[in-house]
């Protein structure tokens, strides 16, 4: 529409981050500004603003929510435009524009980086990882310590498992109970010997 090549699409909040936000910052429900999302990704940062533009002609807007991150990104180098409308009925709903490659280091963060860097020949396994890691970032965002965060890790998803470092930083896989010296055999059965 009006020239702007993006996909726009809803992007549902989690029930426990509203009343986490809630919580913290001592809001009502109707408080909360960003609980109906809309996200448009442009192809071209150009589009970007082009978009914004035709969302501020359409709907009346909140001027104290707009953030352009864009011009200034945050300190860990996220980068969208953020702005709130009032939709229907006057209810606010946040947009969140930014280009495809922003949204990639946005959901990806560095392993956004790694899918550019490995490429499509070494697409295998990669898709699994990055929904694994998407799954820990949910996790991070609704355990309100990191202990418990620990807690439901390990019972999630290592219950089974123990990993262990190499010098050399590679992971190693072992069974749970696996000791020191089922690890040095991993290694090798020289330095098994040794031990």
């Amino acid at each position: 529409a009006c020239g702007i090549n993006a996909e726009v699409s809803g992007r549902p909040k989690h029930i426990y981050s509203i009343w986490r936000k809630m919580q913290k910052k001592s809001l009502a429900f109707d408080e909360l500004f960003d609980v109906r999302a809309v996200r448009i990704i442009a192809d071209k940062l150009q589009d970007c603003y082009a978009a914004l533009g035709v969302v501020h002609t359409k709907y009346k807007h909140l001027p104290s929510e707009f953030d352009d991150y864009v011009a200034n990104p945050k300190p860990n180098g996220y980068q969208s435009i953020h702005t709130v409308i009032l939709g229907p009925e006057g209810k606010t709903i946040e947009i969140q524009i930014r280009t495809k490659q922003m949204h990639e280091e946005s959901e990806l963060g560095v392993a956004a980086h790694w899918k550019y860097k490995e490429g499509a020949s070494s697409r295998s396994g990669y898709d699994e990882k990055i929904t694994w890691l998407r799954k820990l970032l949910d996790w991070q965002e609704e355990m309100s310590d990191s202990g418990e965060m620990l807690d439901e890790l390990r019972s999630q998803v290592f219950d089974d498992r123990v990993y262990a470092f190499t010098p050399r930083g590679d992971v190693v896989d072992l069974p749970m109970g696996a000791t020191p010296l089922d690890f040095a055999y991993h290694i090798h059965s020289e330095v098994g010997h040794r031990c």
